[in-house]
């Protein structure tokens, strides 16, 4: 089974679901693009559970699209990583990276955009974020089903860094 804490998902695809943060139009900076890091003071775990510190790099991407990776060390000295570098369409692919993932961005009303993982046995992640509006912090909400269908539920808050 997935490990429940130690994954920012979704981390974010964390970056990926932002309300309202689709890249900027006139020509600013896409509000997404920087380096996000899990706020775990501020976040909360499932019950029982705890989160991995994480950062999340995200660089700038052709419009309907994302570019970032997740990265996090686990207290054994463990990296997982994974990354998402594809159009935001729902499609499900392999994510590259050595946690055997895939994963989907599937765009939502108001530019909210719900990720998706799936490890290898099974365990299915639903996540979206929201971009508060100085574009500083995430604020995200998930889901995790077991193929035992056991279920939880989390809040993670990304900041960023730069």
């Amino acid at each position: 089974m997935a490990k429940w804490g130690n994954t920012g998902l979704a981390a974010c695809l964390l970056m990926l679901g932002m309300g309202g943060a689709a890249a900027a139009q006139d020509g600013k900076t896409d509000p997404r693009v920087g380096t996000w890091t899990l706020n775990i003071a501020e976040s909360i775990a499932p019950q029982g559970k705890s989160f991995a510190p994480f950062t999340s790099i995200v660089r700038p991407s052709a419009p309907g699209s994302i570019d970032f990776t997740y990265r996090s060390e686990l207290a054994d000295g463990t990296v997982e990583e994974f990354g998402y570098q594809a159009k935001i369409d729902g499609v499900l692919r392999d994510l590259p990276g050595n946690m055997g993932l895939k994963g989907s961005m599937t765009p939502m009303a108001g530019g909210v955009i719900l990720s998706k993982l799936i490890w290898p046995d099974g365990t299915t992640e639903d996540k979206i974020c929201n971009m508060d509006a100085a574009f500083k912090r995430q604020i995200c909400i998930g889901s995790m089903l077991s193929p035992q269908k056991d279920i939880i539920f989390f809040k993670q808050v990304l900041d960023k860094r730069s």
